[in-house]
């Protein structure tokens, strides 16, 4: 994909009008999706200022090339209009609608109805893989105590958000965070009273320890985003 200024325009539709002087800027020679009501895909664009002034063939943008025009050569490359991005984290949205335990509080009522959900993950799952429950920013969550009790045999990683998570004892074990592993820098590993590892937060929960282990447990690729071992939905 090729942002370059075209970041600043709107959507368009098939234009061809004839030339109001030279462009400021031509694109040419790719698959502009114009995402009109046809979804017509045309190969070049002429923009003056940070408007589109015309969308077309390679031949008819050339008439809008004048000798001040920068000229950028798509080389087959798809151009798409600008979006604005509402910091929607895409890729990690995909993740949590596809491979995590959607947890939130509402429309769930709360601590007893998450653990539900979690035992049907669990059910599903050989022992020792990991469940990774997906909640919202500041909503209840279960006692660390009641996640230990439940499932023993299974790592259990719940996300406030990708800032704050909340572990069982057998992730802390499977991640290798131990009551002497110190806080990394920028980031806080909050402890029960007996000193045991509860909650990751900031960059804690980025720990190149923890995704490590925590993916040979899980059989999940080195390096991979996904920490659970079921593409399951739930």
């Amino acid at each position: 994909m090729v942002s370059l200024k075209i970041m600043l325009l709107s959507a368009v539709s098939w234009l061809q009008p004839e030339p109001q002087g030279a462009a400021d800027l031509v694109l040419r020679g790719g698959k502009v999706l114009t995402v009109d009501a046809k979804d017509t895909i045309a190969s070049a664009v002429a923009v003056i200022g940070n408007r589109i002034a015309a969308v077309g063939t390679d031949e008819e943008i050339s008439r809008w090339i004048g000798p001040r025009t920068e000229v950028v050569e798509l080389s087959g490359r798809a151009l798409l209009p600008g979006f604005i991005d509402a910091h929607t984290h895409i890729d990690g949205t995909a993740e949590n609608e596809h491979f995590r335990v959607q947890i939130q509080v509402p429309p769930l009522s709360g601590p007893e109805e998450i653990l539900a959900k979690l035992k049907a993950r669990a059910s599903e799952l050989p022992k020792g893989s990991w469940i990774v429950g997906q909640g919202t920013y500041a909503q209840p969550m279960p006692e660390r105590a009641d996640l230990d009790r439940e499932f023993p045999d299974h790592p259990v990683l719940l996300r406030w958000s990708a800032h704050d998570f909340l572990i069982n004892r057998r992730a802390a074990e499977a991640s290798g965070i131990t009551k002497d592993t110190p806080n990394p820098e920028g980031g806080t590993i909050e402890r029960g009273p007996d000193g045991d590892p509860l909650i990751l937060r900031e960059t804690a929960t980025g720990s190149r320890r923890f995704r490590r282990r925590a993916m040979a447990r899980c059989g999940t690729p080195s390096g991979s985003r996904s920490t659970i071992c079921s593409s399951r939905r739930a």
